[in-house]
């Protein structure tokens, strides 16, 4: 079990990425991860998983449709911005900027929520 004074942010479902805020960002983690249960992980350095995201297409699509997916679920986040519909419809290009650009506001409103 969790302990209690620890926030729970989300679930992780089987398949979900975590840890790449850091990676894509540069900055320090902003939350750790406790498993609750027998679980099999995958880790990748850092480099790795840049990597992927440069060299495969589809990785950075799934890692930017992720990321505007977690800002679509963000509750009460109000973003005053055309592309706020581009992060709704996750047709951002799938660069290092905007990804970048995803963390800032995920981090920004993680900061509000806990």
């Amino acid at each position: 079990a969790v302990p209690a004074e620890r926030n729970i942010i989300s679930e992780i479902e089987p398949g979900q990425i975590v840890g790449e805020f850091s990676v894509i960002d540069g900055l320090p983690r902003s939350a750790s991860v406790i498993a609750v249960q027998d679980s099999v992980l995958l880790s990748l350095t850092a480099s790795a998983f840049k990597g992927l995201i440069v060299n495969s297409l589809e990785v950075a699509r799934t890692v930017t449709g992720n990321l505007c997916d977690l800002i679509s679920n963000q509750p009460g986040l109000v973003i005053k911005s055309e592309k706020m519909d581009l992060i709704r419809s996750k047709n951002l290009s799938p660069n290092l900027q905007n990804m970048k650009l995803l963390c800032a506001i995920l981090r920004e409103s993680n900061k509000q929520c806990y």
